[in-house]
């Protein structure tokens, strides 16, 4: 699926990268409550704007949620994968500090009285065609935050649209900076040069040490080594209890019949096209009349209509359909694919080519079809109606489904006893015996570096570790693949260095 969409023009930017306006209206979503702890540890600063763990889970769980709703049980973890969605989260998140650090730059401001106008329309808060307190309470209350918290989350997203419509306001283009553009991007020059690397400049030979030692002195801060720990800790993932997990018949049902929209498939088509695009030409520095402008524009579509009609006419005369695709279509995807498009579900398509799709019977050709791509010789090859999938079908997934949820709050479960057992003396290797849990003990590691082999890339663990005092004991870390349980066994103290740890570094440098 994700190739298909990646090498088709004439799907819609159905999977369009998160934008900034999505992720602004997460913070304080129905079901965000219940987060797993650590709300207060920073996972990123922007221009002294910190982004809070809390706050990427319940982007990232926005984003999760977003995708499930569009592909149900199509979606899967690689898919999350592939699209990067944990990165999207946190660079929207990024994004969406930096327009309000230009909103301010702008001295764009939210008066209280905007702020409560905004509020009381909100439809959630609405009773009776009014603003409910009683409504408003509830939602603060079933979101476990204060009303000066979603307040100023709300002043924050005012301010966001602000500057969008400011944006906006100042994008009208005029003929002359058009004229302009078109110039600098259709200018061409001829010129000859030498390239050198940067090291042709440099002295031939090595530094000498008295060069080394001052420019390390006169530089010192810019090698500073920074806080390092060695952690010792637990790691519980759900394969370690999966084969006692135990799933039965009446669960499968009962997840199957709570959660049948997931099990929906939309209508499939199966089609090919070929695709004949409408290029007109305007001249640029011709002062021409909407009325010449228009009948340009209608004439390059006729054009591309009579050559659409051609090659049909030629198809049905009797040439093969995936030889004038390859030798016509201007959509270079499916074209050299003999025009296929593979299979795609209702609603990926715009409107005109998915209305002309229904008309057809599999196996027909209908005539061509206008979109803002072009002109469209459509054939229905296949199609498959709207259907929910049957439980027969789907019950080897759920229980797989039900077995990593449940092995999932079953290690929950057992890193709670682990440190519990571990008591006031915080006896990690002592507790995580008791559970046939192995110990494990990390390299000096640094605040920069969130990536080591054995854990990989988890900011949850990386963030809980540095916020932990000598000796201390985490509480449990969860996140979607493992749960954690932490303790620092060493810590070095940020501190600069001798001119001889960091002689490579310097020698580069220098």
């Amino acid at each position: 699926m994700l190739k298909y969409i990646r090498s088709h023009a004439l799907v819609k930017v159905f999977l369009w990268v998160i934008i900034i306006a999505f992720v602004a209206t997460i913070f304080y979503s129905w079901g965000a409550g219940g987060q797993v702890g650590g709300a207060n540890i920073t996972i990123a600063t922007v221009n002294g704007m910190k982004i809070q763990v809390n706050e990427f889970n319940r982007a990232y769980g926005n984003i999760l949620n977003f995708y499930r709703d569009q592909f149900h049980d199509q979606f899967s973890d690689e898919m999350a994968a592939q699209l990067n969605l944990k990165e999207n989260a946190l660079e929207a998140l990024i994004q969406n500090r930096l327009i309000l650090a230009e909103a301010e730059k702008m001295n764009l401001l939210v008066s209280n009285q905007e702020l409560v106008s905004s509020i009381s329309k909100r439809p959630e808060f609405q009773k009776d065609s009014q603003f409910s307190n009683v409504l408003y309470q509830n939602y603060l209350n079933f979101n476990r935050i204060t009303p000066r918290e979603f307040e100023e989350s709300q002043r924050k997203d005012i301010l966001r649209k602000k500057l969008e419509e400011v944006i906006k306001a100042s994008t009208q283009i005029s003929e002359s900076e058009i004229q302009e553009a078109y110039k600098k991007e259709n200018e061409k020059i001829k010129f000859k040069f030498i390239g050198f690397s940067r090291n042709f400049f440099k002295p031939t030979g090595l530094p000498s040490d008295q060069d080394l030692r001052k420019y390390f002195e006169a530089h010192k801060n810019e090698f500073e080594v920074p806080e390092q720990i060695q952690v010792q800790y637990v790691k519980l993932v759900p394969a370690m209890v999966m084969d006692k997990i135990e799933i039965y018949e009446e669960d499968i049902k009962d997840y199957y019949n709570t959660n049948e929209a997931k099990f929906f498939i939309k209508k499939q088509y199966q089609a090919s096209h070929i695709l004949i695009k409408s290029d007109a030409q305007l001249p640029f520095g011709e002062d021409l009349s909407d009325e010449e402008k228009e009948k340009l524009l209608d004439d390059a579509d006729a054009g591309a209509r009579g050559k659409a009609e051609e090659i049909l006419k030629q198809i049905r005369d009797g040439a093969d359909f995936g030889e004038m695709a390859k030798k016509y279509s201007d959509d270079p995807g499916s074209g050299a694919n003999g025009g296929s498009l593979g299979q795609f579900s209702k609603g990926m398509m715009v409107p005109e080519f998915e209305e002309a799709l229904d008309r057809l019977s599999p196996g027909e050709l209908g005539s061509p079809v206008q979109t803002v791509f072009g002109f469209h010789i459509i054939r229905l090859d296949q199609v498959n109606e709207e259907r929910i999938k049957p439980l027969v079908e789907v019950q080897e997934s759920i229980k797989t489904t039900l077995k990593e949820i449940k092995a999932r709050q079953r290690i929950r479960r057992i890193a709670k006893k682990i440190r519990k057992a571990a008591g006031a003396g915080n006896n990690l290797a002592i507790a995580a015996l008791e559970y046939k849990a192995e110990t494990h003990t990390t390299e000096f590691i640094s605040g920069r570096v969130h990536n080591v082999p054995e854990i990989g890339n988890v900011p949850e663990f990386f963030n809980a570790a540095f916020a932990l005092a000598g000796g201390q004991l985490s509480e449990p870390v969860n996140t979607p693949e493992a749960s954690y349980l932490l303790k620092v066994s060493a810590r070095k103290d940020p501190h600069l260095p001798e001119l001889n740890e960091v002689l490579s570094e310097v020698t580069l440098a220098v």
